[in-house]
């Protein structure tokens, strides 16, 4: 008898370490900061001419999205991180792509707003991109 009431005690400490071990785990797991996951076509360098004669645009990798910016000469100017950006911020992501869409947005759960970015592959194989006051920019892949 005695040594039934000892497994069934060993069994329940072993129990509660487990299930306190496996909360913690949980609560990091819902403390981690998300990344992008673009889809592979849109993984390219996407430009457009602007106003002073120069290229703005996106970069996409397979975990994030760049500002892009080339001068007159063809050099690139700046390569800005949209993950390196919101990094400190308190944020979760959630995406949606197609064979020819991505879109993902960003809500900031300290300021209750949300970021949205939606880009489309049209007929011609150029990324349009819709801001949030939908209006919208193509964009062509840079060799």
């Amino acid at each position: 008898m005695k040594k039934t009431s000892l497994l069934i005690i060993l069994v329940m400490i072993a129990s509660i370490n487990l299930t306190a071990c496996k909360k913690k785990k949980d609560e990091e797991q819902s403390q981690t900061k998300d990344h992008l996951n673009p889809p592979a076509w849109i993984q390219f360098t996407w430009t457009k001419i602007n106003g002073m004669n120069e290229e703005d645009g996106f970069r996409f990798t397979s975990d994030d999205m760049f500002t892009v910016y080339y001068n007159q000469a063809g050099v690139q100017t700046e390569n800005l991180s949209y993950m390196e950006t919101i990094k400190n911020k308190d944020y979760s992501i959630s995406e949606q792509s197609t064979a020819d869409t991505y879109q993902f947005s960003v809500h900031y759960n300290d300021t209750n707003s949300t970021e949205s970015w939606n880009f489309a592959l049209n007929l011609n194989g150029e990324l349009v991109y819709t801001d949030n006051m939908q209006n919208t920019f193509v964009y062509t892949k840079k060799n």
